[in-house]
């Protein structure tokens, strides 16, 4: 493992061991100084008492309590998962940067051949024995959200006795957050490569800024997702949900979620039930092209803050369990062209992201993410003529152009077309101008990484 990587240590209970103890030797003087001051005058001597009863034969123990966890906590932490929650991976910071050059590697040692698809999304493809395509894709993101990556790598805790990891609060420089949400998905999926389990996994970058690589997926290859039945997202906290709703909108179906909760209990003893609560992730933006879209708990808690915490024992016990599941004869029910909202009772209101990471700035402020890409470009008639004479296409036409090149889009364009353009779709421009931001902050970082690295 490398060096730089923090090693988690086992936090030791013979110090909370020695605190009840004094609490209670504190409590049990307490309790004999105040029965002597408050002790009655001494009564009056009694008569003989009768000879005692035979005693009562004793009772038998009770029963041991039934732990909450279906499995011993594993005694130490994989490396690979340390080396992920050490790392704070901000979405195109250079640390992530980093960390996505680390993450090919990691995918190429276990046989699986990345592809960088389009925002820097990574797809692996591991097919099945029949050398058929499987028809699920699994989802996870690379991104957390670090306030800052000035110091890339932050220590851990691991308490061995209830198999959970703690950010350590008490070291230089701590993390604003674990990054188990979603560094339990990395893993998890990086673990169901290895174990050549059929698939097509997609490592998305900027979920937890609105699910930038998602919908970027949305807008370069419609078709291609479309392929797919299930897809199935490794970033929800808890440990018992299989969701069905996602921002208040329907994303799965029932039979799914069922047969998909059925499936993890029957294969890990866990105690998995549908929930319609819940919030975001990269599925839901795939739930108007993609049958099943659905997210599944992997036993962080508390995520996006420093008391994040993640139960390691439940993260190993389903990785053990995914890797039995026939996903292929999981049902596909839902028509995702029919579009089923919440009851009107239900809690969700617009806005409720407000405050998360990316949701109430930049390109995303006033993004309601109950609405996917296929809303915000809908098709509109022709636009006017520009100064020059030369007709729009109507916006989504023109949108799938820019997004194809839209430097050279823009470098052929006269400034009175793009001044059209504008006044017809701004929120269209206004996107791709963001992109090109991006994109040109993402390679000043990599630059910058490249010169640190051949100093």
């Amino acid at each position: 493992m490398d060096t730089n990587v923090t090693e988690l240590r086992p936090a030791s209970l013979s110090n909370r061991a020695k605190a009840r103890a004094k609490n209670a030797a504190e409590w049990a003087a307490a309790k004999a100084k105040l029965s002597k001051a408050t002790a009655a005058p001494a009564p009056t001597p009694a008569p003989p008492a009768e000879p005692p009863p035979e005693p009562t034969p004793a009772l038998p123990a009770p029963a041991a309590v039934e732990p909450t966890t279906h499995a011993e906590a594993p005694k130490t932490v994989c490396p690979i998962l340390q080396r992920i929650l050490c790392w704070k991976r901000p979405f195109e910071s250079k640390a992530e940067l980093e960390f996505m050059t680390w993450l090919h590697g990691e995918i190429k040692l276990r046989g699986g051949e990345a592809q960088v698809r389009t925002r820097g999304n990574v797809v692996v493809e591991i097919k099945r024995s029949d050398a058929k395509k499987c028809g699920t894709l699994f989802s996870c993101h690379t991104d957390t959200v670090h306030h800052s990556s000035a110091e890339p790598q932050q220590k851990l805790v691991y308490d061995a006795d209830f198999g959970h990891i703690f950010l350590d609060k008490n070291a230089p420089n701590p993390g604003s957050c674990l990054g188990a949400d979603d560094g339990a998905g990395v893993w998890l999926m990086l673990e169901m490569i290895a174990a050549k389990v059929p698939g097509t996994y997609v490592f998305h970058r900027g979920e937890e800024r609105g699910g930038v690589g998602a919908h970027a997926m949305v807008v370069a290859s419609a078709d291609w997702l479309r392929t797919f039945d299930l897809a199935i997202a490794f970033d929800r906290a808890g440990t018992g949900d299989v969701i069905t709703h996602q921002g208040g909108l329907r994303c799965a179906s029932d039979k799914f979620g069922t047969a998909l909760a059925a499936a993890l209990n029957t294969a890990g003893g866990f105690k998995y039930t549908l929930s319609t609560g819940g919030t975001f992730t990269d599925t839901k933006v795939y739930a108007r092209l993609i049958s099943e879209c659905t997210n599944i708990s992997v036993g962080y808690m508390n995520q996006h803050g420093q008391d994040e915490t993640l139960d390691y024992t439940h993260l190993v016990a389903l990785r053990d369990a995914v890797l039995k599941i026939d996903w292929d004869s999981l049902p596909a029910d839902r028509d995702p062209a029919k579009e089923e909202s919440m009851p009107s009772n239900y809690p969700y209101v617009p806005g409720a992201y407000k405050g998360w990471e990316g949701f109430d700035r930049g390109p995303w402020k006033g993004y309601n993410p109950a609405h996917d890409d296929l809303d915000r470009y809908p098709s509109k008639p022709a636009s006017k003529k520009g100064k020059k004479g030369k007709s729009a296409p109507p916006p989504q036409q023109r949108q799938l152009e820019l997004e194809l090149a839209p430097e050279d889009e823009f470098a052929n364009m006269h400034v009175d077309d793009i001044v059209a353009l504008i006044e017809d779709d701004p929120a269209t421009i206004a996107a791709l101008i963001v992109d090109l931001a991006s994109e040109v902050k993402a390679l000043r970082a990599k630059v910058e990484y490249m010169k640190g690295a051949l100093k």
